[in-house]
């Protein structure tokens, strides 16, 4: 044995080694006697440390495989060395299956669209078109009356194109007989009535109770009050059908309604008419995000306030997706308010591109079919939204083939000549 003074420090090496005899397996814990002569060995409790897991939390002297490998050689190593490789093949195999198809499943299946879920109640934005789209929420106060015309123009067509026979009866009743003391506000009293009829008619007979801060036609003329309900939301998520998921109940309640009036205006005739007064309608803002009437107003040829950009002092946005649209607005509206000039990205390039053959199209129609724009309108816009989610797209007569009976669905649709190249 080595001789070593008694006062001599002892090294590194020296003491980790006194540490591994103290406690052999994990460094830690009372030592245990070694067996007698002839008595089997007593094994000592071993944490699961095999050797594909190495050291992880454990010490680079003491644990991990070096642990295993000390209790190996005293003969008191009992834990598994691990799974076998059949099982991490196994699970591995799983996995990685499981996985492409969610992908495969999210990416690739055919769904019926959402369209098909619509209900009824998913029809109560027709009462923001008129009061929101009579409030005219951003245009100065001298703009106004345009808009105004058009929700007075539209009130009286609802009461035929309306797809729900009960509410083309009670919207034409409000209308002969308004209620003057619940009315208020600016609108003229035979729309603020038929808006409000357009509520009530609908299965969940909606009223005010039953949206978290909504847009009354009491508001109209209030700035205040009308920023206030840009975000409407109704509360009772299970009155709705295809609106049910979304979080901006408005903007979907919209996209419904105007498949389904424009289905029926098809079918009576009124297909010009309703393009003509609902466009003032949302251009005016109805929607109540700026980002969206800037980029609506971009498909629709014509000049004036309601075709130039909002105007700055008066736009806001009724949540985050708004601000992110702006962002994606603002270089669009340059690129094709200025058509000789390069846009900025390939990608806004191709939506100029969209834009320009949708215009020349409505310019050149010869057929009275309105349910064609708005299904070709929602497609481009789907497009030009930055998400991550799965985009679903249709042609027109498959949309209408979605149509449900409820809001006018299972009707033969109208002859059209054929849609132009690039629509």
């Amino acid at each position: 044995p080595r001789l070593t003074h008694p006062n001599r420090r002892q090294t590194k090496n020296e003491k980790q080694r006194l540490v591994v005899r103290h406690h052999p397996s994990t460094g830690g814990g009372p030592t245990k006697t070694a067996p007698k002569q002839g008595q089997p060995p007593q094994h000592q409790s071993m944490p699961l440390v095999h050797r594909r897991v190495g050291r992880i939390g454990r010490k680079k002297t003491y644990g991990g495989l070096a642990a295993v490998e000390r209790a190996k050689q005293a003969g008191t190593h009992k834990a598994p060395d691990g799974p076998p490789n059949w099982f991490l093949a196994t699970l591995v195999i799983v996995g990685g299956g499981s996985l492409l198809y969610k992908v495969y499943d999210h990416h690739h299946l055919p769904r019926a669209p959402p369209f098909r879920k619509a209900v009824p109640n998913d029809l109560h934005a027709i009462h923001d078109l008129l009061a929101v789209g009579s409030a005219g929420v951003f245009l100065n106060n001298e703009d106004k009356s345009e808009v105004s015309q058009a929700a007075d123009a539209f009130a009286e067509l609802l009461e035929e194109i309306h797809p729900i026979e009960e509410c083309r009866h009670e919207i034409s009743e409000a209308r002969k007989r308004p209620d003057l003391a619940s009315l208020g506000g600016r609108m003229d009293p035979s729309t603020a009535a038929a808006a409000n009829a357009a509520w009530r008619c609908l299965p969940a007979h909606f009223e005010e109770i039953h949206f978290d801060k909504p847009f009354e036609v009491a508001h109209v003329g209030s700035p205040g009050l009308e920023k206030r309900g840009r975000r409407a939301k109704v509360l009772d998520r299970t009155l709705l059908g295809a609106c049910k998921p979304t979080s901006w109940d408005r903007a979907c309640s919209l996209w419904v309604s105007l498949h389904a009036l424009s289905a029926r205006a098809d079918q009576l005739g009124k297909s010009r008419e309703f393009i003509r007064h609902v466009y003032p309608l949302l251009a005016g803002g109805a929607t109540q995000c700026a980002a969206c009437t800037d980029h609506l107003r971009l498909f629709f040829p014509g000049r004036g306030v309601l075709y130039d950009k909002v105007v700055h002092e008066l736009s806001y946005c009724a949540n985050v997706q708004c601000s992110k649209a702006q962002q994606h607005t603002a270089p669009l509206a340059q690129c094709v308010r200025n058509p000789r000039e390069e846009c900025s990205t390939k990608r806004l390039g191709r939506e100029r591109t969209d834009i320009q053959n949708f215009k020349s199209w409505l310019r050149s129609r010869t057929d009275d079919n309105s349910f064609d724009v708005f299904v070709v309108l929602h497609n481009l816009v789907t497009d030009a939204v930055r998400t991550p989610e799965v985009k679903r797209y249709l042609c027109a007569d498959d949309a209408y083939r979605h149509l449900p009976v409820d809001l006018g669905g299972g009707l033969p649709r109208p002859k059209r000549p054929p849609l132009p190249h690039g629509i």
